[in-house]
Formats: C-alpha cells, sequence, structure tokens
C-alpha cells in the first residue's frame, strides 16, 4: 500500500477517505457540463444514490481497515463525510451551476418487495452483502446503519435537504417517482453508478456517473454511447432507439448494475442492440406497439435469426416479461401504493432551527478534527439569488 494510504489509516481516517472519495472535483465537474452543453432551469433537484457513497466499504480491500476501527469514531467519521459529501455538491450547484437545490438521497439496505416478486435474486449479492448477519460485512452495514441514524436527524436541520426513506421501494423506483412526481419545472441531476437510472433522462435530466477523475455524464445526447453501450466501441445504437427502449434491451442482454444476466436469446448487451437495430431498421417498432407484441417480435427476431443464442433452457413470454417488469422504472412506479408514495413524502421535513444544527456539529467537533462544513449546506439558493 501507498504512504498516503497507510498515514490515513494510522489517522483513523479510513472512513473519511473511503466517503470522501465520491467527492467530484469542481474543476472536473465544470469541463463535464461545458463539454455536455449543460444549461440548468432556475431549479435543480439532486437525486443521489447513496449506493455511490457507501460501495467502497464494501470491498474486500478496505474490510481488514475498517474492521479494526473503533465503532463510535468510524460512525463519526461516517457522519461527518457524508454530510460533507452532501455540502460539496450543494455548493457547486449554487455556485457553479447558479441554481436554487434541492438535495434528495436514498439508501436501502433492504431487498425490494416488488422487484423480488418477478425475480428472486434481483441484486442478491448487493443485498446479502449488506445484511448485519453477512459473516464478513454485517459488521460494517451496523456502523453505517448507526451513521445514517444519526446523519437524519442532521439533515432536517438543512433546508431543502432529505434523506428518503424507501422502505420496501426499490431505491432506483423511488428515485423515478420523486422525478416523474416532481416539479416539472426544474432540472433533475442524478448522481449514480447505476445505468438503470439513465432510462429517466431527457433534455431536463441527466446523470452523473461518479468515478473521480475519470467521471462522466449520461445525457439526452450521449444516453447510449455514455449509457449502457459505455465501453463497447463495435456497435452503436439506432438512431430511432429511445429511453423507452433500454427497459427491453436490459431484458435481453441483461443488466450487471441489478445483476441480472443475459436472457436465453442473447449473449449480453451487444447481441440485444443487434436485434432492436433489426427490429427498428423492419419497422417492428413502429407505432403503437404493445409490450406483448414487442416480446413477440422480440422472440421470433431471435429465433430466426442466423446467429443462434439460445440456451438449454429457454425463457418464454412470461420469462421476459419478468425481467421487463423489474427493468423498468416507470412500470415499477405504477406499482407504488398511495401509502407508500406517502411514505416517502414523509421524509421531506425540515427542522428550522440552525442554533441547534450549530450545536449538534459543536458536539461532533468536540469529538473529532473534522467539522461539517454547514456553510456550503446551507447554499439552497442560487449565488446569484
Amino acid at each position: 500500500m501507498s504512504d498516503f494510504y497507510n498515514t490515513i489509516v494510522e489517522n483513523n481516517g479510513m472512513v473519511k477517505y473511503v466517503v470522501g472519495a465520491s467527492q467530484i472535483k469542481y474543476t472536473i465537474l465544470d469541463e463535464l457540463m461545458e463539454n455536455a452543453g449543460i444549461k440548468v432551469k432556475r431549479d435543480v433537484c439532486l437525486h443521489i444514490d447513496a449506493n455511490a457513497i457507501f460501495y467502497r466499504f464494501y470491498r474486500n480491500k478496505n474490510l481488514t481497515e475498517l474492521s479494526r476501527m473503533d465503532f463510535d469514531i468510524a460512525v463519526r467519521d461516517c457522519v461527518v463525510s457524508v454530510m460533507n459529501v452532501i455540502a460539496h455538491y450543494r455548493k457547486y450547484i449554487a455556485t457553479h451551476l447558479h441554481a436554487d437545490n434541492s438535495i434528495l438521497v436514498y439508501y436501502n439496505t433492504n431487498p425490494p418487495t416488488y422487484q423480488r416478486m418477478f425475480y428472486k435474486d434481483y441484486m442478491k449479492k448487493h443485498y446479502d452483502n449488506m445484511s448485519i448477519n453477512n459473516k464478513d460485512y454485517g459488521h460494517i452495514t451496523e456502523y453505517v446503519l448507526a451513521s445514517i441514524r444519526y446523519i437524519k436527524s442532521l439533515i432536517a436541520y438543512v433546508t431543502n435537504a432529505y434523506w428518503i426513506d424507501t422502505g420496501s421501494i426499490d431505491v432506483y423506483a423511488a428515485i423515478a417517482a420523486n422525478i416523474m412526481y416532481g416539479k416539472e419545472d426544474r432540472t433533475n441531476i442524478i448522481l449514480s453508478k447505476n445505468v438503470l437510472l439513465s432510462q429517466l433522462i431527457n433534455t431536463d435530466c441527466f446523470q452523473i456517473y461518479p468515478n473521480r477523475d475519470k467521471s462522466y455524464l449520461i445525457t439526452y445526447d450521449t444516453l447510449y454511447s455514455n449509457g449502457i453501450l459505455n465501453g463497447y466501441k463495435s456497435i452503436k445504437a439506432e438512431n430511432k432507439m429511445s429511453a423507452a427502449m433500454l427497459p427491453f434491451i436490459w431484458a435481453l442482454g441483461g443488466c450487471k448494475d441489478i445483476e441480472l444476466k443475459p436472457s436465453s436469446y442473447t449473449t449480453g448487451i451487444v447481441s440485444a442492440i443487434k436485434l432492436f437495430n433489426t427490429l427498428l431498421s423492419d419497422g417492428k417498432l413502429s407505432g403503437t406497439v404493445s409490450l406483448s407484441k414487442i416480446i413477440e417480435e422480440i422472440i421470433s427476431l431471435a429465433e430466426s435469426s442466423k446467429v443462434k443464442y439460445i440456451h438449454t433452457d429457454k425463457d418464454g413470454t412470461e420469462d421476459l416479461m419478468n425481467r421487463y417488469r423489474i427493468t423498468c422504472l416507470p412500470l415499477a412506479v405504477s406499482a407504488i401504493s398511495r401509502d407508500q408514495l406517502i411514505t416517502l413524502e414523509k421524509s421531506k421535513i425540515n427542522i428550522f432551527d440552525q442554533n441547534g444544527f450549530e450545536a449538534l456539529n459543536e458536539t461532533l467537533s468536540n469529538q473529532g478534527d473534522i467539522l461539517i462544513e454547514i456553510t456550503s449546506l446551507n447554499m439552497n439558493k442560487s449565488d446569484r439569488s
């Protein structure tokens, strides 16, 4: 390991290092925004998938050092570091994008009911790792959950910033619900490493894929090239391909971000794209086409293809329907009950007590060497307001 890495660990700063790595430099963000020609509206809502913050906790290479940390120190550092990640992006939106802003943070360690109904192994490894009963990571999840409980009490003091309780709702469906049912006259920005969310992208919604200096944007113009086909140079999607087609492609070709393997009709994303390119060029998807009709066309074309992709265990129409159900976020949103939507809304509560917030921050600072960036956290208004 590097001397820099060892110094961090020796100073009990491992958690700060792991969480802080999810902050993209402003210079990188500026370059990405400029190159993509991003123009945001006066009001911006940032949706943070907290898996993009916590996923490094569940890496084998970090496990030993994280396991050595004192529980209380780990919780304290996690709380302060996560709050400062939120502050980092809020300050960027206010001072670089010059927009008023709201921030919603989503996280859930419980498998979602709807998706598991149609696919029992939906994100199985992901949720197994986050179980408090996991022999390797159970203690990690315990202090992550302890940190979140503290964060919830703190974030309530931050205007228009909320930690969303998703309950049994899939995190990605919850993000989709808040975008679909949110204000129309705003720009939605999604911070996530899960490309499943790219199906929500339109001219007023884009995704930031955080990867330090290699971070990138998935926008309306780069929906396929930077999204589902990122890393694939041998194939391009037809110009007619829209965001609405993405769930079909994942249903066929699989989606590693939700641990969905390819169907029996393809070897993966590339062959799924080839099938859809053919369907589009043949005019099979023109006009209003029902879900069942599209699946019939897919099966017919796959079975008649010169390249035989079909495995021994063939997926039937219902199997493909179920795969579509777990990859199509608008469909998942339509399955959210009224009571569940009310629960999501109940997470959006603020306590307007700045003195109380500063007192809590002071308590944390007495136990460690870092403070919550309260000034940045309070930048819910554009610097040009």
